[in-house]
C-alpha cells in the first residue's frame, strides 16, 4: 500500500508549562495518611448507609416491610443518619473539580472588572453570585490518577491560579500529584471503584494538619503571564508544522 506524506499545523502556547513539585515517597505517605483520615468517614457512611433507589425496585423493598397493628406500613430499614460534616468539604471527580475551578476563575474575572469600574465610578458594586455553593475556595487539590489527558495536566495549574484570585484573603490553592500506588488505598477510604482528583475545600474539619504540611512542602504555582500580565512582554503564538504519513487505499490508487 502506497504511503503519502501530509503537513498538518499545530498551535502551541509560547509560555513555558508549569511543573508540579515532585514529592518524596516519605512526603507522599504522610499526605496520603492524613488525607485518608479526613475522607474515611465519607466512605464509611457510603458503605453502611446506601441510599435506596426510588425506581421500580421500590415494590421489592415493600415486601421486606411489615405491617404494624394499625395496618400502617413500617419499613425494616432505619432512616439513615445525616451525612458526616466532612462530606460538604471534599470534592472528588475530574468533572466536578474542573466545573468549580472554572466557575471561580470566571468569578475572579468579574471581580477584577467590577473593581476597575469602582475606581472610575467611585461606588461599590457587589458581585452577583448565582451559585454560592460553588464559591468555595479550594485549600488543596490532589491528582491521584496517572491517566489524565495531557490537556488537563496543562490547564489545571492555570485554573488553580485564576480560581485562587477569587479569594485573595485566603492561602492559595496547593496542587499536588500523588503516585498511582496510593490510588487503591484512597479508593478504599472513599468506598468508590476509582478516583482521579480529590479537592479539599476551605474550612474542612480536621484538615489543619494536612494543610499545614502541604503548604510547607508544596509551593504556590507561579505562572508569570497570569501573576503579572502587564509586566510580561508580548510573545507570538507558536505554529508548528508536523509531517504525518497516511496510507492511500487501493481504490484510490486504481482511480489514479
Amino acid at each position: 500500500m502506497e504511503c503519502k506524506t501530509k503537513l498538518s499545523w499545530q498551535l502551541e502556547s509560547p509560555f513555558n508549562r508549569s511543573r508540579l513539585t515532585k514529592l518524596s515517597p516519605e512526603q507522599e505517605n504522610i499526605i496520603v495518611d492524613l488525607l485518608c483520615k479526613i475522607v474515611t468517614p465519607i466512605g464509611r457512611y457510603s458503605l453502611n448507609h446506601k441510599t435506596p433507589s426510588k425506581g421500580k425496585r421500590s415494590k421489592k423493598r415493600e415486601r421486606k416491610s411489615k405491617r404494624d397493628g394499625k395496618g400502617a406500613l413500617t419499613t425494616l430499614i432505619d432512616e439513615a443518619p445525616p451525612k458526616p460534616e466532612i462530606s460538604s468539604y471534599v470534592v472528588f471527580g475530574l468533572n466536578i473539580v474542573l466545573q468549580r475551578l472554572e466557575y471561580l476563575s470566571n468569578l475572579s474575572k468579574i471581580q477584577r472588572i467590577r473593581s476597575n469600574d469602582m475606581k472610575f465610578s467611585g461606588g461599590e458594586k457587589a458581585v452577583n453570585e448565582n451559585k454560592p455553593f460553588l464559591n468555595q475556595h479550594f485549600s488543596a487539590i490532589f491528582i491521584v490518577s496517572m491517566s489524565q489527558p495531557a490537556i488537563v495536566e496543562e490547564i489545571l495549574p492555570q485554573l488553580v491560579v485564576t480560581a485562587s484570585q477569587t479569594h485573595p484573603e485566603l492561602p492559595e490553592t496547593r496542587l499536588a500529584h500523588i503516585s498511582k500506588e496510593h490510588h487503591n488505598k484512597l479508593c478504599e477510604c472513599l468506598n468508590i471503584p476509582r478516583v482521579s482528583i480529590i479537592g479539599i475545600l476551605d474550612g474542612a474539619p480536621f484538615s489543619s494538619g494536612l494543610l499545614e504540611f502541604i503548604r510547607k512542602h508544596v509551593p504556590e504555582i507561579w505562572i508569570p503571564h497570569l501573576r503579572e500580565p502587564g509586566k510580561v512582554p508580548y510573545v507570538p503564538v507558536q505554529i508548528n508544522a508536523v509531517e504525518t504519513i497516511s496510507k492511500v487505499s487501493a481504490k484510490r490508487q486504481k482511480l489514479k
